[in-house]
């Protein structure tokens, strides 16, 4: 991902059309050299289905990890492949996250003190290739 590059996500009908579904948990996958790097929540639909992932927010994530896990968010965006996998998790996946969590830290994770609707969609992943400043990608619910 580049500086100033946004990933525009609509949730719609597999005809296209927009659907005012808000709250579904989008994540966002790196790779380099076509191997996983990273992944991070990228956030969650608006009232309108849309959710905009901007390089400035991706960024700041990965810095915030690295502070933490410095060998494991070191490589920068702009060194990362130009493909990358935007996932709706199942409302399955989301609860085993959350057990494990919950197992581990002994915390509820911050991003489920408010559930997710991920239940009224169904669970999917996208390869996307970041070209341009603005890339579109539809998250169908069918």
């Amino acid at each position: 991902m580049k500086q100033g590059q946004e990933i525009h996500i609509q949730v719609s009908t597999k005809e296209g059309q927009p659907l005012l579904i808000g709250n579904i948990l989008v994540l966002i996958h790196f790779f380099t050299g076509g191997n996983y790097r990273y992944g991070f929540e990228a956030g969650r639909t608006d009232d309108a289905g849309h959710l905009t992932i901007s390089y400035d927010d991706v960024e700041k994530r990965r810095r915030s990890s690295a502070q933490e896990f410095l060998m494991d968010y070191n490589t920068k965006l702009e060194e990362c492949d130009p493909i990358v996998q935007i996932i709706v998790p199942s409302e399955q996946e989301l609860l085993s996250r959350k057990q494990r969590v919950v197992e581990n830290f002994g915390r509820i994770p911050d991003w489920a003190a408010t559930w997710p609707s991920n239940a009224e969609i169904k669970p999917q992943e996208k390869t996307v290739e970041l070209v341009g400043q603005a890339v579109k990608v539809q998250i169908s619910t069918d």
